[in-house]
């Protein structure tokens, strides 16, 4: 099974906050996923690959990191490509930012099903 997950939040961030560490498990909780791409805005996430390796996190960046029309269609076409290459199961977003709306929108092309998670206590 392959989850496509969508987080805005710079990994980055999070590892100079220090709270890199549960992350991994957060995104395939047991490893129940035999893969997770998760796709991130934030070019120098990219950077992290390797400590998400043994959670079969693949990490995916695409372009849309701001309203720009030309960035979002650029990763439009990419997310979707790479939705049909890797026979996506699920989408889930992790919270309702742009990256998860451009996930549902080729999700529901694709009929995938989607999950987006509101975060904080609006669950």
């Amino acid at each position: 099974m392959i989850l496509a997950n969508f987080m805005d939040s710079s990994l980055v961030d999070l590892k100079e906050k220090g709270l890199l560490e549960d992350v991994p498990d957060l995104y395939n909780p047991n490893r129940f996923f035999n893969e997770v791409l998760h796709f991130t805005p934030h070019k120098q996430d990219l950077s992290l690959q390797s400590f998400f390796s043994d959670w079969n996190i693949e990490l995916i960046h695409h372009p849309a990191d701001g309203l720009s029309i030309h960035n979002c269609f650029c990763s439009l076409v990419k997310i979707r490509q790479l939705f049909s290459r890797r026979k996506v199961d699920i989408m889930r977003g992790r919270l309702p930012y742009l990256g998860s709306l451009l996930g549902c929108l080729v999700a529901r092309q694709q009929n995938i099903p989607t999950i987006v998670s509101l975060g904080g206590d609006n669950r």
